[in-house]
């Protein structure tokens, strides 16, 4: 499942479609039904269908060949995309080489590509994890990036918590309260300094953890177009209060039943 965001959000997935009857295309589907495994992409921010490959339902489930097809459809229909900031966010069908090497390809000087890749953990996955050694969770102090005790990391040896006060929302930003936040698999290879030529920074000493948040405006000028008590989401999450350029804040419509649901697919843990 993928999910374009800010300032164009989309949702890209296959869609398996039952059929009753023997139609052409039909087959074994990957949930072992019968019918389609048609593939499209959905704008987040508007609820709209931007793209769609019809496919039998036999095709494979993360078939580069497709999904660099719907995802560049997609861009095409989105105003504006060749300078936009993207968010790329897909569940395992997409750890693919291949695929993220597109997706750092479509990087220019006027348009930033970025991309999350996680999948859902399941009770066989927990099991199996719970059987690996303690010395698994172990990284090689060269790498010096994370320590594990008692299966936590040492807040202190690696990380710290730091209060600052927060200055008043300059013209065009907004003060936000997050609360909930996205844990990305991607910030640790960031943080290990392993991110080479990507669209990402990489962490240094004494920067601020980041990623995508769902937090309370409570603080706003006058004459922004944002007002305190709207929910947006935005990508300074791992903090209690945020300032955000309100050109990077999403609003959340207020008639979804968990606000939650917009940081991800399900795919992924979530802090509170």
């Amino acid at each position: 499942m993928w999910q374009l965001i800010h300032p164009a959000a989309g949702l890209l997935h296959t869609t398996v479609t039952i059929s009753a009857s023997n139609k052409a295309g039909t087959a074994v589907t990957l949930k072992k039904t019968w019918g389609f495994d048609p593939l499209a992409c959905w704008c987040a921010n508007t609820q709209e269908s931007l793209s769609m490959l019809l496919r039998p339902g036999n095709a494979g489930s993360n078939t580069v060949a497709d999904r660099i097809a719907v995802l560049s459809d997609a861009l095409r229909q989105i105003p504006g995309s060749s300078g936009a900031k993207i968010l790329v966010r897909v569940d395992g069908a997409g750890t693919t080489h291949d695929l993220l090497a597109h997706l750092e390809a479509l990087n220019t000087a006027r348009r930033t590509v970025r991309y999350l890749v996680g999948w859902t953990i399941t009770e066989n996955d927990e099991a199996a994890i719970g059987k690996l050694p303690e010395k698994a969770w172990l990284v090689p102090a060269a790498r010096g990036w994370l320590r594990h005790v008692d299966g936590l990391v040492e807040v202190g040896a690696t990380f710290a918590i730091v209060e600052a006060s927060v200055p008043a929302p300059a013209q065009h930003h907004v003060l936000v309260r997050n609360r909930q936040f996205l844990v990305f698999g991607g910030l640790r290879t960031l943080i290990g300094g392993a991110a080479k030529g990507t669209p990402v920074p990489g962490m240094r000493p004494g920067d601020t953890l980041y990623g995508p948040a769902v937090g309370e405006v409570v603080v706003a000028p006058h004459d922004s177009p944002l007002r305190p008590g709207e929910l947006v989401t935005h990508l300074f999450g791992r903090r209690e209060y945020a300032l955000v350029p309100v050109a990077e804040c999403t609003v959340i419509d207020p008639a979804l039943p968990d606000p939650v649901a917009r940081l991800s697919s399900g795919s992924a843990a979530y802090g509170r």
